[in-house]
Order: C-alpha cells, then sequence, then structure tokens
C-alpha cells in the first residue's frame, strides 16, 4: 500500500515539474523572440535618424518597453502609409511611430493605452504672427495649409479647414521648408512635431500657440494580439510610475508647456 502510495506522489510530482518546464519553455521562447518595432523613421522628435541612428522619443520609449518586457527589440523600418499594412501582415509586432488613435484605424486595428494626450497645431511664419491669432483665423484663412500625407493633420485639413488648399508633402521636414520659402502659408501637424520644426528654424518660423485637437498617441498592435497588449499596459503603467515616461517626455519636448 506504501509503496503504491509512493508511486502516485511520485507520478504526480513528476508530471508537475513536466507542466512547470512546458511553461517555463514557452516563456521562454516568448521572451527571446525579438519585439519587431515598425517605426517611420522622418518624424522628428518622435522617430528619426540622427547620425544613422534611429532616435527620437519613439525610440527611447522602444528600450524602456522592451527591457520591461524582458524581450530583446528590432526596429522595422518603413514608410508612415505601410505601418498598419506591415503589422496586419505580420511583418512587425508594434507600431511605435507617434500615431494617434481614430475611429478608423480602430476598425483595423488596436491601441494599447495612451501614452501621451496631444493635438494639431500650426507652424507658421513670424511673420505672419498677426494673421492667425486665434484657431478661426487659422482654420477659415484662405491659405495653402502644408500637410504630411497620411497624417490626422492631414486628415483635419481636409475636413475642417473649408477655405484652404490642402498640399501634402512625404515628410514634416519638407513641408517646413516649404514654408519657410513662402511655398505654403502654414503646416498643420501633431503638437511635438509643430514644437520641435520650430525650435530648428525659430529664426523665421513660430508656433501659432492653440491646439486645434484633442488625439491621444498609442502604440498599435494587431486585434487578436490580446497577450502581448496587456504585458504592454503593465509596462507602461511602470514606466508612468517609476518617471521613466516624464523623462523621455523632457528629453524631446523641452519646449512643450
Amino acid at each position: 500500500m506504501l509503496k503504491r502510495l509512493f508511486c502516485a506522489l511520485m507520478m504526480f510530482g513528476t508530471a508537475l515539474i513536466v507542466a512547470g518546464c512546458t511553461t517555463t519553455k514557452t516563456d521562454l521562447a516568448a521572451a527571446t523572440n525579438p519585439l519587431r518595432i515598425g517605426v517611420a523613421s522622418d518624424y522628428p522628435p518622435i522617430i528619426f535618424k540622427q547620425g544613422g541612428v534611429i532616435a527620437g522619443m519613439e525610440a527611447d520609449l522602444a528600450v524602456n518597453l522592451a527591457k520591461n518586457l524582458n524581450r530583446p527589440y528590432q526596429f522595422v523600418e518603413t514608410s508612415w502609409d505601410k505601418l498598419i499594412p506591415d503589422l496586419l501582415n505580420g511583418r512587425i509586432d508594434i507600431i511605435m511611430s507617434g500615431m494617434s488613435i481614430t475611429e478608423e484605424r480602430q476598425v483595423r486595428i488596436d491601441f494599447c493605452n495612451p501614452y501621451l494626450k496631444t493635438g494639431q497645431m500650426a507652424l507658421i511664419r513670424r511673420t505672419d504672427a498677426a494673421r492667425f491669432q486665434t484657431p478661426a483665423q487659422i482654420m477659415m484663412n484662405r491659405s495653402d495649409v502644408g500637410v504630411q500625407k497620411g497624417t490626422t493633420g492631414a486628415q483635419l485639413v481636409r475636413q475642417q479647414f473649408a477655405n484652404a488648399k490642402e498640399v501634402a508633402f512625404l515628410s514634416a521636414h519638407d513641408a517646413a521648408l516649404a514654408l519657410s520659402r513662402n511655398r505654403i502659408d502654414m503646416l498643420i501637424h501633431d503638437a511635438p512635431v509643430i514644437w520641435w520644426l520650430a525650435s530648428e528654424n525659430e529664426a523665421t518660423l513660430t508656433v501659432a500657440n492653440h491646439t486645434l485637437t484633442e488625439e491621444y498617441l498609442a502604440w498599435a498592435i494587431r486585434r487578436d494580439d490580446s497577450k502581448l497588449k496587456d504585458s504592454i499596459n503593465q509596462a507602461l503603467e511602470k514606466m508612468k510610475s517609476d518617471g521613466a515616461l516624464n523623462r523621455i517626455f523632457k528629453r524631446w519636448m523641452p519646449g512643450a508647456p
């Protein structure tokens, strides 16, 4: 009787060990697979190339996120308009490229909890500051308005700037250059980008000090990737509580109010 009981206990213990080993192997495999991070690296200060290396606010956030997830990471560069297709076809695991939450995007993809409240703002020439002192003056003026193709800024101009002529550019940098050369009258883009461009061109350009929309930036994942979403949301809460999020914001958006 004792011998049979001992054998049963041994078999039960072995089953527990095997189950434990299986879980450990699964977790280990997940931890060693690199997190493939989709970026469109032409979006300073959010994400861009600096000396040939991917840098910016999202790059710092990615490093911190991967550390909290205990996973290696890999940046996968693509163009802005290919970020969502690349996510859906499995080429990347997450979009970390300053993407804002919109209903249109939520039809196709899911978002983690937002990490930054922002909005659209206007970059203008210093000599035109008197023309654009209120949101109404910005949105109702008969102007050539620059936007970056495929952004929420472009969507805003199309829907709300009734008298404007939309001029699309491949990058915010190209649009700012056109603004400096009097080819357009303003650039509409996310607030962090506008602050950055103003600081880079402070002799000639300035920010029209009104936020035109209320938006939230968040990291995008596939709709069926709920386990990754939960892990990322937990990591984000830790980054908020330990101050890492604010330190990164202050580094890349020093001029933000």
